[in-house]
């Protein structure tokens, strides 16, 4: 079905991606949804050497148990809030092997719902990544494949990617990522679960610093990541294995012209 396309190169959680398209049309790259917000228990001190590379191999131990899970990512600007303005939040799901199902709002407004199931995308809303179609139905849903998008489209790669098997947090790191140190912070409860925080500093291509903190159970799995840079803070909040469905869209519909 993507046969023209190339895959690029992406990080778990794949919402990022589809953040930067809502981010560059409105300007915006948190506010988690309910859920509890992270109180802090006790303070244990870091283990000598702790690397990003030892976190990464408990986080994959732990996501051979999982079978679903649900991710909210919330974004906020790191600056002085505008009044009227919540940010922007994106609700992920995913049934292990293939079904996925995305829903990204800002400001409270749904931008675009894609579901990716069984090899198959379909999408709709009004800011569909990299689908320019201004007489489109957004109600409407459309199959979405390489001879929609087109040959050069440049988020070819954010839509084959749904349909690449779901991987954990910290998946595929370089030698260099997985060498970096990690801080332990403190224990938390997040979601009713006891969570460890860690501490990661990193460095963007063009320079800037970026502060992660990452939250695991004792189990490995994420139970939250908080990302601050100078210009955007965001927070992704995990449960897993709760009761869940994602259907196929009913009669959707070729979207008509190429978008590349």
């Amino acid at each position: 079905m993507f046969a023209r396309m190339s895959v690029r190169g992406f990080r778990f959680p794949i919402v990022m991606v589809l953040l930067a398209v809502v981010l560059a049309g409105c300007g915006k790259e948190l506010q988690p949804s309910p859920s509890p917000i992270p109180t802090a228990t006790r303070e244990i001190a870091t283990p000598v050497g702790l690397t990003v590379g030892e976190l990464a191999d408990r986080i994959a131990a732990g996501w051979q148990t999982v079978d679903r899970y649900r991710s909210v990512t919330t974004i906020e600007n790191a600056g002085t809030p505008v009044a009227g303005e919540t940010g922007t939040e994106v609700i992920e799901e995913v049934i292990l092997p293939d079904q996925r199902r995305q829903v990204v709002t800002v400001d409270g407004m749904e931008q675009s719902e894609i579901v990716a199931v069984g090899g198959n995308i379909y999408g709709r809303g009004t800011n569909l990544p990299g689908i320019s179609q201004p007489n489109r139905n957004p109600e409407v849903w459309i199959t979405i494949n390489g001879n929609v998008l087109g040959p050069d489209n440049s988020f070819s790669g954010f839509y084959q990617s749904l349909l690449l098997p779901s991987q954990p947090p910290y998946a595929g790191l370089s030698d260099a990522k997985r060498s970096r140190p990690a801080e332990e912070l403190d224990t938390v409860e997040i979601g009713g679960r006891q969570c460890t925080r860690y501490r990661i500093v990193d460095t963007t291509l063009t320079g800037e610093r970026v502060v992660i903190v990452l939250a695991l159970a004792d189990d490995g799995l994420v139970c939250s990541i908080e990302t601050t840079s100078v210009s955007s803070v965001s927070v992704s909040l995990f449960d897993y294995d709760q009761p869940m469905s994602i259907a196929v869209p009913a009669s959707p519909v070729p979207a008509p012209a190429e978008n590349g």
